[in-house]
């Protein structure tokens, strides 16, 4: 009887140091993957944002995925706050607003005549211009800039 429990605590032991093995190469694929790799961003989703942060990433989306933003986060004091929500299907919406918001003040840099009647001969040109538009003509802008600042 004494074999047997010898037996079934190698084994337990067996199991337990295994375990402990897994875990630390998943606690070492999210170092890898979340601090070396993405320098330490786990989602491009801001916590937290100023209200014009807010309003000028929401003039550079659609419609459709500025009803998705809106619904995503809460004015708290000065602050948008991020509500908890499922992060996947904001991603790629903040992803693309940043980008073209990159690619916005990337143009500065050049300010070719073209780029120059687009808004961009200064940072808030852009988003003055993109106010005083409707839904369509703010997807045609956004169109016609992405083109240019290629």
């Amino acid at each position: 009887m004494g074999n047997k429990w010898r037996k079934v605590g190698i084994i337990l032991c067996f199991f337990l140091q295994l375990f402990c093995l897994m875990d630390g190469l998943i606690t070492n694929e999210k170092i890898y993957k979340t601090g070396i790799k993405n320098k330490g961003i786990d989602y491009v989703i801001p916590k937290r944002l100023t209200q014009d942060s807010y309003e000028k990433l929401g003039l550079l989306m659609n419609e459709a995925d500025r009803k998705i933003y809106k619904n995503c986060y809460t004015k708290e004091k000065d602050y948008y706050i991020l509500k908890k929500q499922d992060k996947k299907e904001l991603t790629p919406i903040i992803e693309e607003a940043s980008i073209i918001n990159y690619m916005f003040y990337s143009a500065l840099q050049s300010k070719s005549s073209q780029e120059k009647t687009l808004g961009f001969a200064n940072p808030s040109g852009v988003y003055n211009v993109l106010k005083g538009k409707n839904e369509k003509q703010r997807t045609e802008y956004l169109k016609e800039a992405k083109n240019t600042v290629r």
